[in-house]
């Protein structure tokens, strides 16, 4: 009991300093605050002292309980056995390790392949290329000026203004008022405000009707998506009107929020006083070249405005900021799953081919080949694997799918997913053991039968 109290403390002291030195690292791929202060917090000291008092206790409670019971005798001569009952006691501790293990390579797969989709599957517009002005002040009003301005650049393909970029901030309200409405009928619609070029420069396609093309058209006119026809019930919207504008086009629905959510209503309208954001297309290239360049034509226009930009894309991956934080811990901490398992069957493999060493000297004795003792000593713990395996999938795909609801467009957990995760397991395990079988399969079997 004292030698495993001891060995506990030894581990809360290397935990400490563990801790102290890679919370930083922690902080930065979580994106979160947290603060070390072990040693200057009573009840943190207190709490940590008892449970590792009671780690140290239970820990040690079982080989201390069973070593008691030896026959000194026995003991003196070097024949201890710990008999099926502590090999019964290893098997459910292995299997658990894994399972855990197992579960959490399910989830990196499965994250990470979530993660890829979001930053590949297509928006229904391009993202790429796409650089955020922000137009401050009165600047809006200077907003032919300006684009006319850049235009003359000649890495820019396009420019549109906008009251907001499709990147998941826009405004909403609730429409109540549209030709043929039933009654009592409502959906909630998000609304932008974009001039003529917005669909040009954003790369969306038409379904309906057209987009702005002149004056009279902005004045008493809007441009709708099919989800918001659809939350009309509309047939043949274009010429219809909804909260007063008249419907001249519509659009292919595309994702302007997270895609955790699905396209919601929207109603495109243009009205000069809402724009704040100036959307400029540029061609692949010298990216830094072609900012510097719209910077100088930007000071000739507004010198008094700071030239603010960010990317387009960017702004959109920051959508799933959290997701790719909860990827990051989950990688994280499947590592170090991976770590302990593999600790833990190392110090099993090298247990039971102690264990194992006079009936392996025997075998060979009698004709055994190295290659048929390891795979005498590496069935064993495939059977522990599979077993694992069996516990973790179900398990696994439950957690998983349960994550996955939380997007509306998210990817199909094949059985892909879990045959990786089961041949990764089965493979950790097979370095893992590899080492003490062959040790012990390659021992002169000569020295342990004259051990014995």
């Amino acid at each position: 009991y004292f030698e495993s109290v001891i060995y506990a403390f030894a581990a809360l002291i290397i935990s400490v300093i563990l801790i102290f030195y890679s919370l930083p690292v922690f902080n930065s791929i979580s994106g979160k605050e947290l603060t070390f202060n072990f040693p200057n917090d009573l009840s943190i000291l207190l709490l940590a002292a008892g449970i590792t008092f009671i780690t140290g206790i239970i820990s040690g409670s079982y080989p201390a309980l069973i070593l008691s019971r030896f026959n000194p005798v026995k003991t003196l001569k070097g024949r201890v056995g710990l008999g099926t009952g502590n090999k019964n006691f290893r098997k459910p501790l292995v299997i658990f390790q894994f399972s855990l293990t197992i579960i959490l390579i399910i989830a990196t797969v499965v994250v990470g392949k979530q993660l890829h989709f979001l930053e590949n599957k297509n928006l229904g517009f391009n993202k790429e290329q796409v650089i955020c002005l922000k137009l401050q002040g009165k600047l809006a009003d200077k907003l032919d000026l300006i684009k006319n301005q850049l235009k003359e650049n000649g890495q820019v393909i396009n420019l549109s203004g906008v009251s907001y970029p499709p990147s998941g901030i826009l405004s909403s309200t609730k429409i109540k008022d549209w030709e043929a409405r039933e009654s009592d009928s409502e959906f909630l619609s998000y609304l932008l405000s974009a001039d003529y070029d917005f669909v040009k420069t954003m790369q969306i396609k038409m379904t309906e009707g057209r987009y702005f093309s002149f004056k009279s058209d902005t004045a008493g006119g809007c441009i709708v998506n099919q989800a918001a026809v659809k939350a009309m019930g509309m047939q043949s919207p274009v010429g219809k009107k909804v909260v007063g504008l008249k419907i001249i086009g519509v659009i292919k629905d595309f994702n302007f929020t997270s895609l955790h959510s699905p396209v919601a209503p929207l109603i495109i309208y243009y009205d000069p006083a809402e724009i704040n954001q100036l959307l400029v297309r540029i061609k692949p290239g010298d990216v830094n070249q072609t900012i510097k360049s719209l910077e100088t034509g930007w000071n000739r226009i507004a010198p008094e405005f700071p030239f603010e930009y960010s990317f387009l894309d960017e702004q959109i991956n920051k959508l799933y900021k959290a997701d790719k934080q909860v990827g990051n811990v989950i990688n994280t901490f499947s590592l170090l799953a991976i770590l302990i398992a593999c600790m833990g069957m190392f110090g099993l493999a090298s247990y039971t081919a102690e264990q194992r060493t006079k009936e392996i000297g025997i075998r060979k004795v009698l004709g055994a080949s190295v290659p048929g003792v390891v795979f005498l000593l590496i069935k064993e713990f495939a059977k522990w694997i599979l077993i694992a395996n069996i516990l973790a999938v179900p398990i696994g795909y439950y957690i998983t799918k349960m994550w996955l609801e939380d997007f509306a467009y998210r990817i199909d957990v094949n059985i892909y997913v879990f045959l990786l995760a089961g041949g990764s397991s089965f493979l950790i395990a097979f370095l893992t053991v590899s080492y003490q079988t062959l040790k012990a399969a390659v021992a002169n079997p000569v020295n342990s039968l004259r051990y014995e």
